[in-house]
């Protein structure tokens, strides 16, 4: 008797396996495919450039700026108010020149009572050599007065001695003589002493304040030289720039008034990108166009500060300066970073915004397709990048950007 068999479909486990499988080959299909993608471009719109065994040197170029050679800062050295004005803004001055003068009445006041101090002093001391004088003549009468009364003495007791002796007078007078006598020798010995030490007194006393007689005269005419501060002076022949200040107008001590540039000389400073600050040194070779003509430059500063990204350089013309330059003039300036050498290069573009210099369209021979190609790039300067792997000279490479198409492997070329 036949027997009906019943279909039970199929499993999970091979439901799962089929998807999977299913899946692997969409994948497969989809990168095979991808591999495969290509687009096509009008020319036209594309920048096509031939890969070069050129001549190729790193430099960078930087916006500059003309500077005179020298420049002199003027700043305020006492505070005041201007009460007058000798010269403008752009004025050629000569050394010694005045610029402006200030007024500072405090500085004026304090230099009164200095003044007003040193004189005080002076008639102290007058006075203390008055009293010197005076003490010193006292003393000498009493000193004087005291040695008669020590001969009196001394006369006296010889005499009631020899009488002592002779049994005229009693022994009360005569040791009241000999008392006496000695009452005066040590009176006089005091006398000599108390003469001596004020002497000594009065003399360091004076000494004291001579001293301080001498540092006052000392700083009285440091701050009278302040008052020649007041009126601010070229330290330097030259032209005044950066002046703008007015009458009535108050100035700190250490404020910027303006500077002089010497006009004998220029010099050339230009912002650079931090990430060139350790390529830089001082002696690197430069060059600048002005009016048709080069003309090269020597990098004579570096200053390590960065501000805003950038660090500034100083560049000196090495030859001739240009005829006609001022300063605050702007150009651009190439800083060279290597020597010139022989290099694979390919011409700068908009395609390394998009590969990173990693890979770039090669152009075939018939000019209708190009196809990504992987390459690596070494140096580079504002015209070119130097190619180290992946292209060869004479080859066509598409340099414009890459945007919209990039992600094909493939592009067809023509209208």
């Amino acid at each position: 008797m036949d027997r009906k068999i019943e279909h039970k479909g199929f499993s999970v486990r091979q439901w799962a396996g089929m998807g999977l499988g299913g899946i692997l080959l969409i994948l497969v299909s989809y990168a095979l495919f991808s591999s495969e993608r290509s687009v096509r471009l009008d020319t036209s719109n594309l920048v096509i450039k031939t890969v070069e065994q050129a001549p190729f040197q790193e430099f960078i170029s930087v916006d500059a700026s003309i500077l005179p050679k020298k420049t002199v800062v003027i700043d305020a050295l006492i505070s005041g108010k201007i009460v007058r004005k000798y010269v403008e803004d752009g004025t050629q001055l000569k050394q010694g020149e005045p610029i402006l003068e200030l007024e500072n009445i405090d500085l004026q006041l304090d230099i009164l009572n200095r003044e007003t101090a040193v004189l005080d002093l002076i008639n102290n001391i007058r006075q203390t050599r008055i009293n010197l004088g005076l003490n010193t003549s006292n003393r000498q009468k009493e000193r004087t007065d005291q040695q008669y009364q020590l001969r009196e003495a001394s006369r006296n007791f010889s005499m009631n001695k020899a009488l002592w002796k002779d049994s005229v007078i009693s022994r009360s007078e005569y040791e009241a003589s000999l008392n006496q006598y000695h009452y005066a020798l040590r009176k006089a010995k005091l006398l000599d002493e108390i003469g001596r030490q004020d002497s000594l007194s009065a003399y360091e006393q004076i000494k004291q304040m001579e001293a301080s007689l001498h540092q006052s005269n000392k700083n009285l005419e440091l701050m009278k030289t302040k008052l020649e501060d007041l009126v601010i002076k070229a330290s330097i022949n030259g032209q005044l720039t950066n002046f703008n200040r007015e009458l009535g107008q108050l100035i700190n001590t250490g404020e910027n008034i303006g500077q002089i540039d010497v006009t004998s000389g220029f010099k050339i400073r230009a912002q650079v990108d931090q990430y060139y600050l350790n390529r830089i040194t001082i002696g690197q070779q430069g060059a600048t166009t002005i009016n048709g003509t080069e003309y090269t430059l020597s990098v004579s500063r570096v200053y390590p500060t960065v501000e805003n990204s950038l660090f500034a350089v100083d560049l000196e013309f090495t030859g001739k300066e240009p005829p006609s330059i001022t300063r605050g003039q702007n150009l651009v300036v190439r800083i060279e970073l290597s020597t010139q050498r022989e290099a694979v290069v390919v011409p700068r573009g908009s395609f390394y915004q998009s590969t990173g210099g990693q890979w770039i369209y090669k152009v075939n021979q018939k000019n209708n397709e190009a196809q990504k190609v992987s390459i690596k790039l070494g140096k580079q300067n504002p015209s070119y990048f130097e190619v180290l792997e992946g292209l060869q000279p004479g080859d066509q490479v598409i340099t414009s950007g890459y945007q919209g198409f990039d992600d094909y492997t493939k592009l067809k070329l023509g209208k």
